[in-house]
């Protein structure tokens, strides 16, 4: 099934007269911003480390391979050969969670801080 929020909070904004562009954006940006906040508090209360919860998050969150420093060391920082986190003929496909479910599932942008509180509580 799919999850109506994020379209329901776009058409409402466009309801009140924001822009379709601004309605879109605008909800993006203030739950990514809710998401790493939550993601905080909820590291904090995994680790009981500040440190430690404000270095899991970028951990977390850009997960998805070892490219920036393969192309640092192939110094291709400008033109890299290809994408060093999708080498097909490798068999490697290492996505993130940005770009893998956040920017092509607006949805998820609810769904996860949701969950991160109900994970919380638990």
């Amino acid at each position: 099934s799919y999850h109506f929020g994020a379209d329901l909070l776009t058409a409402l904004l466009m309801k009140i007269g924001v822009s379709l562009i601004y309605a879109t954006v605008l909800p993006s940006i203030a739950l990514s911003t809710i998401l790493v906040v939550i993601s905080y508090i909820f590291f904090l209360s995994i680790f009981r480390s500040k440190l430690t919860a404000i270095i899991a998050i970028p951990l977390f969150f850009f997960n998805g391979g070892l490219g920036l420093i393969l192309t640092v060391l192939n110094q291709k920082l400008n033109d890299p050969p290809y994408q060093y986190t999708l080498i097909e003929p490798w068999g490697i496909r290492w996505n993130n969670f940005i770009t893998a479910e956040f920017i092509p599932q607006r949805p998820f942008l609810l769904g996860m801080p949701l969950g991160l509180l109900v994970l919380m509580l638990l």
